[in-house]
């Protein structure tokens, strides 16, 4: 059995009446954490069928012991949760690869359509596990567009790279950024509320970890640029990468930048992952938080 992170909110009881709980009640209740036990994190070997279809009983099990407002999301968003359930199951027994299985784990989690409930595989540092793919950049919802911000610190935006900082990018391969967090990102993580969607997700169209994200299609990727006035198109390549050798390369390259500006690294290395943990990227992203005293 492979691990998982879930967030629920509190202990559902039987008997009790949650089909008519307010939304700002959802809102405000307190979130736990369960942590499933295995020998391993996203093992090297591919998960035999009964395998996955235990993983996903185990985590159904979770959310009908665990899930509070069930009753009452199946009312809000109708659907019917034992239905859907068994079409995991079904799908957990078709032939497919250990990431495929990944995926759907977390569009099973997305289907309750809340921003209190989440899934994430325990990462491994070992490599062989799983791939990271991005583009060099991090930065932010900006409107209906995304705004750059920074690059990752074995990363450079000088030269001949077509992207800069503050640039908006308004299109992904030929669509709004808004109809590509619907098609590529929404089905395996959806918080319940449009608006949060865009403004939490549009950033994994541009940081993909193979552990709950598709991986890129193609190597490139075509982006509509707007840079003041202007408005021109580029196509870049994705980087992609081992996870173990990105997170390694990426650990050096903020260790180098400390160490030239003389700071901690460890002090900088917790606060890029305290700040990296609430944006949902990689602690190593972004050297934007290596400062000089």
């Amino acid at each position: 059995m492979i691990a998982a992170w879930c967030y629920f909110s509190p202990l559902r009881k039987k008997g009790s009446n949650m089909k008519r709980m307010p939304s700002k009640v959802l809102a405000s209740v307190s979130l736990f954490a369960l942590l499933a036990s295995s020998c391993s994190p996203n093992p090297r070997r591919e998960l035999n069928a009964d395998e996955r279809v235990a993983d996903i009983m185990w985590l159904s099990s979770k959310i009908e012991a665990n899930y509070a407002p069930l009753e009452y999301k199946e009312e809000l968003h109708g659907f019917d949760y034992e239905e859907i359930k068994n079409q995991y199951i079904e799908l957990a027994k078709q032939d497919q690869s250990n990431e495929e299985f990944y995926l759907l784990m977390h569009k099973f989690v997305a289907e309750l359509k809340d921003g209190h409930v989440s899934a994430s595989l325990t990462r491994s540092e070992l490599s062989g596990r799983s791939e990271f793919a991005f583009l060099g950049f991090v930065g932010h919802r900006h409107g209906d567009n995304y705004l750059v911000k920074d690059f990752a610190p074995t990363f450079s935006a000088s030269g001949h790279y077509p992207i800069k900082n503050n640039d908006e990018i308004v299109e992904f391969n030929g669509m709004s950024m808004k109809d590509a967090v619907d098609k590529l990102i929404k089905p395996y993580r959806n918080v319940g509320n449009e608006q949060a969607n865009y403004t939490i997700l549009m950033s994994k169209l541009f940081l993909r970890t193979s552990l709950s994200m598709p991986m890129p299609e193609d190597e490139n990727v075509k982006l509509k640029i707007k840079r003041g006035s202007k408005t021109f198109e580029v196509e870049v390549p994705w980087i992609v990468e081992d996870y173990a050798k990105f997170a390694n390369r990426q650990k050096a390259a903020v260790a180098k930048i400390a160490q030239e500006k003389g700071v901690d690294v460890k002090e900088e290395e917790n606060k890029a992952r305290a700040l990296a943990q609430m944006a949902s990227i990689h602690p190593y992203m972004t050297k934007s938080f290596i400062k000089t005293p």
